[in-house]
């Protein structure tokens, strides 16, 4: 297996090629309406690494993740993610979080520009822990539908207050337009993954409605081993494994097997009633009109 000094090596010829402009890409503008729709779509996301340093542990389970992983490649190194790429559609969008700050991946910002590059919508989650000046350098020549910031706040996120990390923040609060924040304080809501994957379970339900369920969601691990999505901490449903199959012969599996079942499905909080998805579209779309009328826009159409 390949250390991480050796996974961060490439050769010029290959950063040449990364950093390879593409012809006509259209700039990124409607943010609101992107932001709204981006969970809406087929998405691969990506644990880069296994082992996370920032240890959030009242929200993250990572003392069930890393027994359940068990042996195996601790990082995925930029080759095999290219490898993973090569069979995944450029309309599947790449999300970089998963199970793991995705910075404790030296290649992180080498892997986003390299997907942007490709054609493929970026997502990303991050507290910016380890990022380094120069991967910030990468990341703000790239577009995303999402670039969360997991705020610092001292206690349930609580690494060192480095000038780095703060020359980091604010460069990426400058530097991307669309930029969002969530902070683990008294204010935050879980949706209580971390419990489910511990075996504190709430009550059991009807599987109704989850967007997870409709467009596949995959979470990849850095041993290729995908699991049906982000809720899946425990690495309870294996759905298949990216090193030996492409990603088109996992959403085939799932899409034709749509109706199976999934007991994580049963303890989520994803998993919402088809009345209470329908409640809210209803007064959604009532919302929209009356702000319509009420400024004019609707006649204006």
């Amino acid at each position: 297996m390949e250390t991480i000094l050796q996974q961060t090596m490439a050769t010029e010829t290959q950063d040449a090629a990364i950093r390879a402009p593409v012809e006509c890409r259209r700039r990124l503008t409607d943010y609101k309406s992107i932001l709204k729709n981006a969970y809406t779509t087929d998405i691969l996301e990506f644990t880069l690494a296994v082992g996370c340093p920032v240890q959030c542990k009242r929200y993250c389970p990572q003392e069930v993740f890393l027994k359940k992983y068990g042996e195996g490649s601790r990082v995925l190194n930029f080759n095999a993610f290219k490898q993973i790429l090569d069979d995944v559609p450029t309309n599947v969008t790449l999300n970089f979080a998963g199970f793991c700050e995705p910075f404790v991946n030296p290649d992180f910002s080498r892997m986003a520009e390299y997907a942007y590059n490709k054609g493929h919508n970026l997502q990303v989650s991050t507290t910016l822990y380890g990022a380094k000046s120069s991967d910030i350098d990468r990341l703000l020549d790239l577009e995303y539908q999402i670039f969360c910031i997991h705020v610092r706040d001292g206690n349930v996120v609580n690494f060192p207050l480095t000038r780095e990390y703060q020359d980091n923040f604010f460069r990426i609060v400058e530097g991307i337009p669309n930029v969002v924040f969530t902070i683990m304080n008294a204010l935050f809501t879980s949706n209580n993954r971390e419990n489910v994957t511990r075996g504190i379970y709430p009550k059991p339900k009807t599987v109704g409605f989850c967007q997870k369920l409709v467009t596949p969601q995959f979470v990849v691990l850095p041993n290729g081993d995908a699991y049906l999505c982000c809720q899946d901490f425990g690495l309870q449903h294996k759905m298949g494994n990216l090193f030996t199959e492409s990603f088109s012969d996992l959403k085939g599996r799932f899409v034709k097997n749509k109706n199976k079942y999934y007991e994580l499905c049963t303890y989520c909080s994803m998993n919402k009633p088809y009345s209470e998805v329908i409640y809210n579209k209803v007064v959604s779309k009532a919302k929209s009109v009356a702000y319509g009328i009420a400024t004019g826009r609707l006649l204006e159409r």
